[in-house]
């Protein structure tokens, strides 16, 4: 609203500063790896964390009102691209190859999380002061994937949870849904909520409110699913499936979880046309932990050892 007449001065400076700080933070958590050899994956990580940085560093320059609030949108998409390649939730960090890197970079991460969360928690008080529907759910879809970063910390799902909650309210008070950035947005944020769902839900230690849990989590990533097939992306597609899967299997009901399994089956497959190798490997451990679950230890093996 009214960026074409220019921003408030102030809030345009704590605009700028807030975008100078997220690039800066993801700089200096990549730009301590450089002396590790990587893993050819997690040299592709890198290079689309990169092309997004170089984009938000270009959109800075420009110095305009419209420039600088789509900076801030892409910092915040940024911060969300490291924090959801580095640090492992139950969808989140899960990388085929080199653990010792991805450990070694989420540790970096974990010690700043704390300055991270304040860098999107003011992003999301300038969405509001901005009365900018758009940059309010993306700044607390970013707040929430902040929140399940912090893994170690007993009320970090619930929070997520939360968060993505209202970021999905903010999501449906937006006119035009049907538009592309739109349909990814919502998309997004269901993933985001779904993955929070899964996180409450294998730390609830009270086996109803985990059900109720993984219900929930299972129709969440079922509806990302279906918003991801509509932007013809396979790789989040299957990722959605993934997640609906890892729900499914987590279920007490035997048909429910030979649903789960049948849906990770169908990811892989997704994933092995698509020539996507390193989330087919993920597809195929996922797979493995199902039939833990569905068939027992043995089947489980013998399943690992003929993926392998």
């Amino acid at each position: 609203p009214g960026l074409a007449m220019g921003l408030d001065p102030e809030l345009e400076e704590e605009a700028q500063t807030l975008v100078k700080s997220t690039v800066n933070f993801v700089s200096e958590v990549l730009g301590d790896e450089d002396d590790i050899p990587e893993a050819a994956e997690l040299r592709k990580q890198r290079s689309q964390i990169d092309t997004c940085r170089k984009e938000t560093e270009e959109l800075l320059t420009k110095a305009d009102s419209i420039s600088i609030i789509s900076a801030l949108r892409l910092a915040l998409q940024l911060v969300e691209m490291l924090l959801f390649l580095t640090v492992k939730t139950e969808l989140a960090g899960q990388c085929a190859t080199s653990l010792y890197l991805t450990s070694w970079r989420q540790q970096s991460v974990m010690s700043r999380i704390g300055e991270i969360l304040w860098t999107v928690k003011d992003a999301l008080e300038l969405a509001r002061d901005l009365e900018d529907r758009e940059l309010e759910a993306m700044s607390l879809k970013a707040l929430a994937r902040v929140h399940l970063s912090r893994v170690k910390e007993p009320d970090a799902p619930m929070a997520a949870v939360n968060e993505a909650s209202k970021a999905l309210e903010v999501f449906q008070s937006l006119g035009d849904q049907e538009i592309a950035k739109h349909t990814r947005l919502h998309a997004e944020i269901l993933f985001v909520l779904g993955d929070a769902q899964l996180s409450k839900a294998l730390k609830s230690p009270f086996s109803q409110a985990r059900e109720e849990a993984l219900e929930a989590a299972a129709a969440t990533m079922r509806e990302a699913t279906e918003v991801y097939e509509k932007l013809e992306d396979t790789k989040w597609k299957g990722r959605a499936m993934l997640g609906t899967a890892l729900a499914l299997v987590g279920l007490e009901d035997e048909d429910q979880q030979m649903d789960g399994e049948r849906l990770a089956e169908d990811a892989k497959d997704l994933f092995h046309d698509a020539g996507e190798l390193d989330m087919e490997v993920v597809a195929v451990m996922l797979i493995v932990k199902c039939r833990v679950t569905t068939s027992g230890l043995d089947c489980a093996l013998l399943s690992a050892e003929d993926a392998a």
